[in-house]
């Protein structure tokens, strides 16, 4: 039937809507990440970092919610721990370093590799140049999670 069709249709269109979504507010937390940065000169500190962030996404804690995640305890999204303190201009490779990624953890939670959530058929990363995009397993462990 019509309706046996348009059911997949519009889950998929749901899921593509909820990872824009997410994207969007990964990418919100990345510019904050920068604005953080440039003012002390060095990234957050892990176990404070969505404290550190809030004002500089308007105080506005819906971006640390994805919409897939509806009942987040504070935070869809993980910080890499491996960042705090950092200073950019010290990182190898920007643009393949994780700096989030949706997680289970909560407000304030930072982790690592084994504490990314898939979403759908890949894992949406946040990375260290300001772009985010979806990784899938297998290539989970060859981007930069260390400094």
């Amino acid at each position: 039937t019509a309706a046996a069709v348009a059911l997949p249709a519009t889950q998929g269109a749901r899921q593509k809507a909820r990872e824009a979504q997410s994207a969007n507010n990964l990418k919100q937390l990345a510019v904050a990440i920068h604005i953080f940065h440039d003012l002390n000169e060095s990234l957050p500190d892990a176990a404070k970092w969505s404290d550190a962030l809030l004002p500089f996404v308007g105080n506005n804690k819906q971006v640390f919610i994805s919409s897939a995640d509806p009942d987040a305890e504070g935070s869809s999204y993980a910080y890499n721990k491996s960042l705090s303190g950092v200073k950019l201009d010290d990182l190898q490779a920007v643009a393949r370093t994780v700096v989030f990624f949706e997680s289970d953890l909560g407000w304030n939670g930072a982790g690592g590799i084994d504490d990314a959530i898939a979403l759908g058929d890949g894992f949406l990363i946040g990375f260290a140049d300001g772009h985010v995009e979806r990784v899938s397993g297998e290539d989970l462990d060859k981007l930069n999670w260390t400094p």
